[in-house]
């Protein structure tokens, strides 16, 4: 078994259909009428299980979990609406379903199918080792507090709502990092620390695409 926590923000791809019970509860009133949209519900609306099918991408959105209360424990998901062209044909299910917003309980969220979303895997999978260096090294050459700083600036860079643990790109890991290189703060020597090491790292997979 692999252990994954998805962080708030990242988008979960269904890989079979998901049946769970949705409760009636202000929270999940947006999928309530989004079944109605589409045809799928009718008449009083009241506690009942659902199936959201295979292929649909949701957005973790809240994670709740408290110690001594598992009764309440539940992840809530938002079904967002594809902007591009190239999100309009990588889920192509949720322009249909898209505005949907539904808490489920902890236990029906354990054993479904899901695969992240993140694009460009090899990209994705580069990036969180290469932050992971960059936070071992850090950590020891600065100390703690600078390294934080170094890290908060990386997620900046990342855009809006976004970190380490649940970015997505389409881009090659080169085109990637000169990205975020445009987009680091000047900072005296965190800001040179970070694109020297993001230069070497470009110039590595450079190097191995042409070996």
């Amino acid at each position: 078994m692999i252990f994954f926590t998805p962080d708030i923000g990242t988008l979960l791809k269904l890989e079979e259909d998901w049946t769970f019970t949705l409760f009636l509860e202000r929270r999940n009133i947006g999928l309530f009428e989004k079944l109605e949209q589409l045809n799928l519900q009718s008449g009083t609306r009241k506690n009942r299980v659902v199936d959201l099918p295979k292929g649909l991408v949701i957005k973790v959105d809240r994670i709740y979990i408290r110690k001594g209360l598992s009764q309440y424990s539940s992840i809530s998901f938002k079904i967002p609406k594809p902007k591009t062209k190239s999100e309009k044909l990588e889920m192509p299910l949720n322009e249909l379903w898209s505005g949907g917003s539904f808490w489920v309980k902890l236990h029906e969220c354990n054993g479904t199918e899901f695969s992240p979303v993140v694009g460009n895997q090899e990209t994705f999978e580069k990036f969180q080792k290469l932050y992971s260096e960059i936070e071992r090294e850090a950590s020891e050459s600065f100390g703690v507090h600078k390294c934080t700083e170094m890290l908060a600036s990386i997620n900046r860079a990342l855009g809006p709502g976004k970190n380490i643990n649940n970015f997505k790109t389409t881009l090659q890991i080169d085109q990637f990092l000169n990205m975020i290189l445009t987009k680091i703060r000047d900072d005296d020597f965190l800001s040179s620390y970070l694109k020297d090491k993001f230069k070497k790292e470009m110039r590595d997979y450079k190097i191995g695409q042409i070996i």
